[in-house]
């Protein structure tokens, strides 16, 4: 439990127990069995001392199995086919392989020993997920491009059918600083809008898209808050460029060119 870093959640280890017949169960073991509190209950023969928490034995995609852990016993020593776990610093991982090899070779001239880090493991896992995430990089980096490009297209297209609109209200004493706040608030409802009706709906749609994992993260409150944010720095930032070059213009050449 100390070399994997195994929580105990209730009960003692099995090295606190005199008992060979004791043995510790993970959290879906006991649910499994429908035990409320399974410390001292039997299973066969077997009496359960305590319960861990859940833990990965293989790809983190996949559920965890109920697992029951028996007091070790010695096997004698280690024989070719074995495997052998080792803790190290993952900066030596390198040197550690080396010396591993090094060591094999003169112990026993031939053997073939495959050294693999958890993390290697792990990525080996992970590969048809990491190559997912590649995809959905590209994929919304495309559609968050198209999406600027869109609001940048639009409000330049308001601004310049309004350039007679914004002329006359120049003429009448409005100031650039004016037009500016009037074209803000009306994109910031228009924005503030469509995050009520996207927001929910991409939080479903993501919800029953990564309910497949076993493990999985919580959406944060400020996620959303940075997207609202972002937009509307983007929005201030079109309207400002297209307001201020209209605003700009002498009103009367608008209005005879128009």
């Amino acid at each position: 439990m100390d070399f994997y870093g195994i929580r105990l959640l209730a009960g003692t280890t099995l090295t606190a127990q005199a008992d060979s017949l004791a043995v510790l169960i993970n959290e879906t073991a006991a649910q499994r069995l429908d035990m409320a509190d399974p410390v001292g209950k039997k299973v066969g023969q077997w009496t359960v001392v305590g319960v861990v928490r859940d833990f990965h034995v293989s790809a983190p995609t996949v559920p965890v199995e109920p697992t029951i852990f028996f007091g070790s016993r010695d096997r004698g020593p280690v024989d070719l086919g074995q495997d052998i776990l080792v803790r190290f610093d993952e900066s030596d991982t390198d040197r550690l392989k080396h010396f591993i090899d090094s060591l094999a070779q003169s112990e026993e001239p031939g053997v073939f020993l495959k050294i693999t880090t958890v993390r290697e493991a792990y990525e080996e896992y992970l590969r048809s997920e990491r190559t997912l995430q590649r995809l959905l990089t590209v994929v919304a980096v495309a559609c968050v491009l198209i999406t600027l490009i869109g609001v940048f297209a639009h409000v330049s297209l308001v601004c310049e059918q309004r350039r007679k609109e914004i002329a006359i209200r120049k003429v009448n004493g409005a100031t650039a600083t004016g037009i500016f706040r009037s074209f803000l608030k009306e994109y910031f409802a228009l924005l503030v809008v469509a995050c009520i009706i996207a927001f929910p709906l991409g939080s479903v749609a993501m919800q029953s898209w990564v309910e497949r994992y076993v493990e999985r993260m919580t959406w944060p409150w400020w996620l959303y808050a940075a997207i609202l944010v972002g937009l509307a720095l983007f929005v201030v930032l079109c309207i400002g460029r297209s307001v201020w070059r209209a605003a700009r213009e002498n009103p009367a050449e608008v209005i005879k060119s128009e």
